[in-house]
Parts: structure tokens; sequence; C-alpha cells
């Protein structure tokens, strides 16, 4: 059994395959504050289109970053890669836990290809509609992959509290955001969270989501195509992408053209499925390694004529004093982490 104050947070975990991002938050009567955080480099080669393939190493560094940054407690809640993540939405009439219960593992076996044996899946209710019907979020994995998840966090010393769907942990956090304004939107909203390798675009109708689809192209697409036409290492590349305006550079508007064309089929995709509904699609967010880029966000904007927005929860999460300097440089890495940790406090959201 695991006691801890409930003051602080479970341990946030995201597992990138480019960073490692550890989150842990404490709250008083009035403020949720960022008390500790780390980030390291993942491995080369540990995690590979969402997939651990070196464990053991990637154990070895989450256990180091955990042991050196001094955080409370082992319960972790963990997201898996959004490569290996099913999502289906539906309807459903309102019924009794156990009868909705029932109706997913049908509508499991309906909506998912995969057999129920290979898979580890869960449900979430989204919203209440009119008609006495709610709207469910099935969520599915390849029981492989959550194995081994599950041997890196024994590995390292950690207790899986959960795990969660990347998509529905930036929401939670996109959330938190809006109630400490006091801002509840009608409005579609994008949420763009630019990975290493993809780029999870979620599309939320007020703070509730709605949809989701991975691009596959994130920050290393940008740092190959200027390495490409600058003739550069990619050290300098990514120096140069996060310093200076990345119009500047060759081969970067290249690979920011190449993402808006991705966002704007998908957008248009949404549209049209929901094309019997009015719909207004008021700002983008994004976040991620690439939101660093100096100009992306005016670029998307100009673009697709939608307000662009850096999503920076730090406009509203407090950090404890001892938090040093670098988190102005991280913090576009920590926004699924932090959707992890405010779990504890918000586990029906998501």
């Amino acid at each position: 059994m695991f006691l801890y104050n409930r003051s602080s947070s479970f341990l946030g975990l995201d597992i990138g395959s480019s960073l490692i991002k550890v989150v842990q938050l404490k709250k008083n009567r009035k403020d949720v504050i960022l008390s500790r955080y780390g980030v390291v480099k993942t491995p080369v080669g540990a995690v590979i289109d969402g997939k651990i393939q070196k464990p053991e190493q990637l154990a070895g560094s989450l256990k180091t970053l955990i042991n050196r940054k001094t955080f409370k407690g082992k319960p972790t809640v963990i997201s898996v890669g959004r490569e290996n993540v099913i999502l289906r939405s539906l309807v459903l009439p309102q019924m009794k836990r156990k009868e909705l219960l029932k109706a997913m593992r049908y509508e499991v076996q309906k909506h998912i290809t995969s057999s129920l044996e290979e898979i580890t899946y869960d449900y979430s209710k989204l919203r209440c509609l009119n008609g006495n019907q709610v709207e469910i979020l099935i969520a599915a994995v390849p029981q492989d992959i959550i194995q081994r998840y599950m041997e890196v966090m024994e590995m390292a010393g950690l207790y899986v509290s959960a795990v969660e769907v990347e998509a529905l942990a930036l929401i939670r956090n996109f959330g938190f955001d809006l109630n400490k304004r006091n801002h509840f939107p009608e409005d579609i909203v994008i949420l763009l969270d630019v990975g290493a390798e993809t780029t999870g675009m979620n599309v939320l109708e007020g703070n509730h989501y709605s949809f989701s689809r991975n691009l596959s192209l994130g920050s290393n697409y940008f740092i190959r195509k200027v390495m490409e036409k600058e003739n550069i290492s990619q050290e300098l590349a990514e120096h140069k992408l996060n310093n200076h305006t990345f119009l500047g550079l060759r081969g970067a508007e290249d690979a920011a053209a190449e993402l808006v064309r991705e966002v704007q089929r998908t957008l248009n995709y949404y549209l049209y499925r929901n094309d019997d509904r009015e719909m207004s699609l008021k700002k983008i967010f994004i976040t991620g390694g690439a939101s660093g880029f100096t100009g992306l966000d005016s670029y998307i904007s100009s673009k697709l004529q939608i307000e662009t927005l850096l999503f920076d929860p730090f406009l509203y999460l407090e950090c404890d004093k001892k938090i040093s300097n670098n988190i102005y440089r991280d913090k576009r890495f920590l926004n699924v982490a932090i959707g992890l940790a405010l779990r504890r406090w918000n586990r029906n959201a998501y």
C-alpha cells in the first residue's frame, strides 16, 4: 500500500523517442504548483515508433533521473506512445455502470479489429448529450506494448497508478488552464502537439475531446530538412531552429509547409465528417519541441488564417522557488507530463 500526502501529485511520466519527462505537482488552498521536474534524453534507439526496444537502458536512464531529482513517492501515471493507441468515439444510451461495462466489450469487438486477447482497452465518458445519450471514448493498446512499459517501470522501481492516452492528458492540462481563467469556450480549438517524430492533432469542442489524428512528421523532420538544405550538423540545425527565425533557414519552410498541409487535410476531413453541424474554429495551440521554433506559430496562423498561439501552462501554473531557470527552456516539453500528474486530483475529467 502506498500512503502519501494528498497535497503532492503522483509522478507524471511521458516517455518519448527523444526525451523522458517527469513532473510532480503539489497544491495548497489556492494554487497548483510545479514542485519538481526532470528532463533527460532517451537512450538512442530505446523507443522507436512508440515501442520500447531497449527496456534496460530506458529503465536505467529513468531511475537515474528519478533519484537525481528526489521525487516524492513511487506511484506514477504514464502515457503510451500515440502511434500505438486506437481511439474510437461513439454515442450510446445512458445506462448503469454494470450495463455499460457489458456494452463496452461488445463495442470494442465491433469497432476494433484486434482480438480482445491481444489488447488492453478502457473507456471514458466524454459528455452527456441531449436525448438521454452519452458520448463515449474507447481507447485500446496492444498488450505487448503495455507489458514493455510495465517492465521498464518495475526495473526503475516505480509503481504504475494508471496508464493514459497522451491526447487526454494534454486536454486535461488545457482544461486546467481554462478553469484557472474561468473561461469555458463553446468554439472548436486544436491542440497541436509536435513531438520528435510525430504530431498529435487533437480537436476540442469547448474543452471536450472530439477527434484526434497522428500526423507522421515532427520536430526531427524540421531538423533533417535544415541539415540537408544548409549542409550542417544536427546540433547546429537544432541550435538555429531554436534561436533564429526559422523562415530564414533553408529547408525549414518546406517542413512547415508540409505540416500545414497535413493539418489542413485532417481539418478538412473533420469538418466533412461533421458537415451537418455549425462549427467555428477559433484557435490553434501548439506545444512540443517544435513550438520553440521561432516564428512557427505565426507561419501556421498566416497559412491557415486561424489564430495560432503557444500553449504555455506556466501562465497559470505556479513554480516552486527551487525550480531552476531551465524551466523556461524545458516547459514546451512538459504539457503531457503535467496532464498526467494532474490526474490524481481530476480523475473524472477523462
